[in-house]
């Protein structure tokens, strides 16, 4: 719809929104695959776990999807990235292949600049949806430990380790 700049999300949309979120445990930042709801609701609720052991979870996605959803409200603090496609998201490219490659240039940087930003000092690690490997090397690079999240049933990621194996 219309501009991410017109949003009253978009107000805050280069810092993060903290919504009175305080702990003293340090920030765990999660970062879903944008837009989709079977990647993001486990997430969310990994946050919540980590929330009730003194952590402070931070959802980290696009602007656009941020224009779009409600704000998932406490434990949860919100930092925006960019796709590159800011105003449309996913549905506004009509190539997938120029949305994933447009995706890892444009939300390398700006996951860069926010593991950097001051308000992200006591990140203790980034949880990075597992289709997003690029998330996991800006992480590091930015010396944030980074671990991935895989969405699915655990006997898909046994039917991986199986397959990386060679058996």
């Amino acid at each position: 719809s219309g501009d991410m700049e017109s949003t009253p999300a978009a107000t805050a949309s280069s810092s993060v929104v903290s919504h009175g979120v305080r702990s003293e445990g340090g920030s765990v930042l999660l970062l879903p695959f944008p837009g989709a709801q079977g990647h993001t609701n486990p997430m969310l609720e990994l946050g919540r776990r980590l929330a009730r052991h003194g952590l402070c979870p931070t959802l980290v996605t696009t602007r656009h999807v941020l224009s779009v959803t409600p704000l998932p409200g406490a434990p949860f603090r919100v930092a925006p990235i960019s796709d590159g496609f800011d105003a449309g998201g996913f549905a506004s490219c009509l190539d997938t292949d120029k949305y994933f490659s447009r995706l890892e240039a444009v939300g390398s940087e700006t996951l860069r600049e926010l593991l950097l930003s001051e308000e992200t000092t006591a990140v203790r690690v980034l949880v990075y949806d597992s289709h997003l490997p690029w998330a996991g090397r800006v992480a590091r690079a930015a010396g944030v430990p980074a671990a991935a999240f895989f969405s699915q049933p655990c006997a898909v990621n046994v039917v991986y380790g199986e397959l990386w194996a060679g058996r």
